[in-house]
């Protein structure tokens, strides 16, 4: 199951970006995932409410952006939505379609709290201000 390395990797990226923004807690991600990245969307949700315990990114909310496969004709050179490699050229009718996207995983955007040192202590704000919460230490280790 590579869901499983995939996961811990968008948490290393996550906590990393985090780290450079001063976040102290993340409640929501969003991942692009193609459709012939040949990823199973369902075990990476899974994966990554296992991997993201006890972390800054601990009950954050995984959104996940399908990116449709698009092929080019190696021949006419036009750009189409594929299903497989397979197919034809819908335009001249040729074999030879390279992939142009459907591949990615990538993080699109996340969504954090800013982390407030104060006192060698962390704190999280919430959306409101008034409340203040401890987060997570993020080591630079």
């Amino acid at each position: 199951m590579h869901e499983l390395a995939l996961s811990q990797g968008v948490l290393e990226l996550l906590q990393a970006e985090a780290r450079t923004a001063a976040i102290g807690s993340i409640q929501r991600v969003v991942l692009e995932v193609g459709t012939m990245a040949g990823v199973e969307v369902e075990a990476l949700r899974f994966c990554f409410d296992a991997v993201t315990r006890e972390t800054l990114a601990q009950g954050a909310t995984l959104e996940i952006v399908s990116v449709p496969a698009k092929g080019g004709c190696n021949h006419c050179r036009a750009s189409f939505p594929i299903q497989s490699l397979l197919e034809a050229c819908p335009d001249c009718g040729a074999f030879g379609v390279h992939l142009l996207q459907g591949t990615e995983l990538r993080v699109k955007e996340f969504e954090g709290e800013p982390a407030i040192v104060g006192m060698g202590l962390k704190e999280t704000k919430q959306s409101q201000g008034t409340e203040k919460k401890h987060a997570p230490e993020i080591r630079t280790e």
